[in-house]
């Protein structure tokens, strides 16, 4: 498994969670004080009696724990693109640091191991064939056949 197959993985874990709200895969945003566009792994969105709240959830694919370095970065992507909510995800926890620097940056912190995302992803690769729906078909990872 790499990076990018890490991030997938863990829009596709927010996109089976139940909750309302819009999910966006590897989008961008501009920056609300530079106007550059940034890029977000998963932004999730959610409109309510008039008002928009958006959550970024940012995945961390990291072989040792994540520090308050990577908390910082998130928080303050999250503040750039006008996040209400931050989520940094990551395979290995996270060390007593950055989950003091999480909770008082409004960061939430989860993990999805290394072993959930590979089960995920052998899940998503088989389907059912949409002609016959009898057999099984192999999906590759931008959904061809």
């Amino acid at each position: 498994m790499n990076w990018k197959q890490y991030q997938e993985v863990v829009a596709e874990v927010y996109s089976r969670m139940e909750g309302k709200g819009t999910l966006s895969y590897n989008i961008h945003l501009p920056d609300k004080d530079t106007g550059e566009m940034r890029q977000v792994d998963t932004w999730l969105e959610i409109k309510t009696k008039g008002h928009t709240l958006g959550i970024l959830v940012d995945a961390k694919f990291r072989k040792r724990k994540v520090n308050v370095i990577d908390v910082g970065v998130v928080a303050e992507l999250a503040k750039s693109v006008r996040a209400n909510l931050a989520v940094l995800v990551c395979p290995n926890g996270w060390s007593k640091n950055a989950e003091k620097k999480a909770k008082n940056s409004q960061v939430d912190l989860r993990i999805v191991t290394i072993e959930q995302a590979d089960a995920l992803i052998k899940d998503l690769e088989w389907r059912l064939c949409p002609t016959c729906m009898r057999e099984s078909i192999i999906m590759d990872r931008d959904g061809a056949i």
